[in-house]
C-alpha cells in the first residue's frame, strides 16, 4: 500500500526591515518583491507584524502595507500577526 505524499506548507513572516541608510520606500519595495517571490514559489501565506517606534522596521501600519502587496500580487492570503505583549507575573 502506498502512503499519501505529505506536503509541507510554508508561509512568510516579513517584519519589513529598513536597512541602514535607506528610505522607508525602499523597505516597502523589498516587501512587495518578497511577497511576489513567495507567491511564485508557492508559499501559502504572506504575514506581516505591526511594530511601532522601532527605527529599523517599516511595518507600523500593516493594513496599508497589505493593501499595497495585495495590489501588486495575485494572492488573497495576506494577514497580519496580532499584536502581542509579554505579561510577567510579579
Amino acid at each position: 500500500m502506498h502512503e499519501p505524499e505529505m506536503k509541507l506548507k510554508l508561509s512568510v513572516l516579513d517584519l519589513v526591515p529598513r536597512l541602514p541608510g535607506t528610505a522607508v520606500e525602499s523597505a516597502l519595495d523589498h516587501a512587495i518583491r518578497l511577497a511576489r517571490q513567495a507567491e511564485d514559489l508557492g508559499y501559502l501565506r504572506y504575514w506581516t507584524a505591526e511594530h511601532h517606534d522601532m527605527e529599523g522596521l517599516a511595518s507600523s501600519a500593516p493594513e496599508v502595507l497589505l493593501a499595497a502587496i495585495g495590489a501588486a500580487t495575485r494572492r488573497s492570503d495576506l494577514d497580519q500577526v496580532p499584536y502581542c505583549c509579554r505579561i510577567t507575573a510579579r
